[in-house]
């Protein structure tokens, strides 16, 4: 896929495309079919720590999490009836 708004950015399958600025134009070209979630806003300058699938701007948190996830504490998806519902289960 390939995001321009002037400069160009190219990237595989699966990655992201960051673009800064304010206003004006971008133009994405994909070789293959392809979906977009496009989320507008400032950018978040805060720190990032992952691990797994627990994403958290401190180490403590994610420990926090990962013992509340052991725990039990945080419930599980059950199986998807059609592909857009999951129901959750506690």
């Amino acid at each position: 896929m390939r995001a321009s708004d002037g400069r160009g950015q190219n990237t595989a399958g699966g990655h992201a495309i960051a673009l800064y600025g304010s206003g004006g134009r971008v133009t994405f070209v994909a070789s293959q079919p392809a979906r977009f979630l496009i989320l507008p806003g400032a950018e978040i300058r805060e720190s990032v720590v992952v691990q797994g699938s627990f994403i958290m701007n401190k180490q403590a948190q994610i420990e926090d999490a990962v013992a509340r996830y052991r725990a039990g504490e945080m419930g599980y998806l059950c199986a998807v009836l059609e592909e857009s519902t999951v129901i959750w289960c506690f």
